[in-house]
């Protein structure tokens, strides 16, 4: 009986051992490889997508030179230029001046610190009003000044006064 004995402790040990080796090494190697799988695909599924991008590189190129007027400095100075002739139209209408004609300068002046943009002005209002309507550009909340202005009688009794006038912004 001691043979038989040992042959089954021998056979159990063998088992043991054989489900040790099951548990610790081929189960590890199998999470190893199903994890190194997964990465596989997912690295063929990144390589699809930039391969697909990479032939439509071309078209991607021309609709990116298409738009690209958006995403610079011009549409934030359009927005900048926009808002500065409504103020002064704004303030013109509150102070009764009538313009006849409001031309913005699209190529702001670059200075160290700021940008200036200007527009050329011309109106007709009465006398009273302009003192109202140059203290309202000056008192303005945006950074509005007069840079030059003459002014010509209208008719032969003065009553009304042609405008010429630049008027600026100064934007940090």
């Amino acid at each position: 009986m001691k043979g038989k004995t040992k042959i089954l402790a021998v056979i159990a040990v063998g088992i043991i051992f054989i489900f040790l080796v099951e548990r610790l090494v081929i189960r590890g190697l199998k999470e190893k490889i199903t994890s190194l799988d997964q990465e596989t695909q997912m690295q063929e599924a990144n390589l699809k997508h930039n391969l697909a991008v990479s032939k439509r590189k071309d078209s991607i190129l021309k609709e990116y030179e298409e738009f690209q007027g958006y995403l610079t400095g011009e549409t934030q100075d359009k927005k900048i230029i926009a808002q500065f002739l409504k103020e002064v139209e704004r303030i013109a209408h509150n102070s009764g001046v009538s313009i006849i004609n409001l031309n913005p300068d699209s190529n702001p002046k670059e200075e160290k610190e700021y940008k200036k943009f200007k527009a050329e002005l011309r109106a007709e209002l009465e006398l009273q009003r302009l003192i109202d309507f140059f203290h309202k550009i000056q008192t303005s909340s945006l950074l509005i000044e007069v840079d030059k202005f003459s002014t010509t009688a209208k008719d032969e009794e003065a009553s009304l006064l042609n405008l010429e006038a630049t008027i600026s912004i100064c934007i940090p």
